[in-house]
């Protein structure tokens, strides 16, 4: 028998192999058919809630976790969410997983303030974001020493030399708080956080116990703490604000959670008896 197209004559032993492939090639093509038609696309993670926030809700921004993020909405605990997709961002008590939903509203949302199971990771069938992360909170320099070798020459305006005390690698505030907010402005100036912990009322007595200067003399870019009634602070935390300006006996600060949470306001003021603030070296 001769094939048209090749003019090759064709023997019963060549027709058996031309069919055997052809069989091998059809069903090649339905496995892999039927593999493409079985494989699920990326599903979205549910079941999970917003939990921990004591009552005051947990935050969603339009960015996991940067200090200059947009808050979205505030979500009550327990509200079910969609999570879409999860990445590292600022941490919120050392954990600095972000999940970003797309229910009930779209945003990042911490990892800290959900009732997932793990800590510090995605979950299980939880993608990775695509978007670029924020930078990391590690320095790209090493700090400098901790001991200057010459101790640094008083200030012109009168205010103590600010030295340099021990330091952690993570911002002890909770997201959203006004320490998270001083702490983190604090580490733009300076690549670290100083090693002082608990609510905003305690900062200055644990910077001073770690070696930070602490005055009662406002200067630009320190930490201003106010004990509770202290220029509108609350009891029993007291409250933490940046220092932007300072114009004879009144200062201009930055602050976070007054009162709403994640975002920054600014007031001028003038201190009252008592002010502490923390300097940056």
């Amino acid at each position: 028998m001769t094939n048209s197209q090749t003019a090759t004559t064709a023997t019963p032993s060549t027709t058996r192999r031309r069919q055997l492939t052809r069989v091998l090639t059809v069903g090649a093509l339905a496995a892999t058919a039927a593999v493409s038609m079985t494989t699920p696309a990326q599903a979205a993670v549910t079941g999970y809630r917003v939990a921990g926030t004591a009552g005051a809700g947990s935050a969603v921004l339009s960015a996991p976790g940067t200090i200059g993020a947009t808050k979205v909405t505030k979500l009550a605990d327990g509200t079910r969410v969609t999570i879409d997709c999860g990445v590292r961002g600022r941490s919120v008590h050392h954990n600095p997983v972000w999940h970003h939903i797309t229910s009930p509203v779209n945003g990042y949302i911490a990892d800290y303030y959900t009732n997932t199971p793990n800590f510090q990771g995605l979950l299980r069938g939880e993608r990775a974001c695509t978007v670029t992360p924020p930078a990391s909170s590690t320095p790209s320099t090493p700090p400098a020493s901790s001991t200057p070798s010459t101790p640094p020459a008083p200030p012109a305006d009168g205010t103590p030399a600010a030295t340099r005390g021990a330091t952690i690698d993570y911002n002890e505030g909770i997201g959203g708080s006004c320490v998270y907010y001083v702490m983190d402005r604090f580490h733009e100036k300076t690549g670290v956080y100083p090693k002082a912990f608990g609510d905003a009322r305690l900062l200055a007595t644990g910077a001073k116990e770690s070696g930070w200067t602490v005055s009662s003399k406002p200067r630009v870019d320190s930490i201003a703490i106010f004990q509770p009634g202290q220029n509108g602070a609350g009891a029993p935390t007291g409250h933490a604000a940046w220092v932007e300006k300072v114009s004879g006996n009144q200062i201009t600060v930055a602050e976070m959670n007054a009162p709403n949470a994640w975002e920054i306001t600014h007031r001028t003021l003038t201190p009252a008896s008592g002010v502490e603030y923390i300097y940056v070296p």
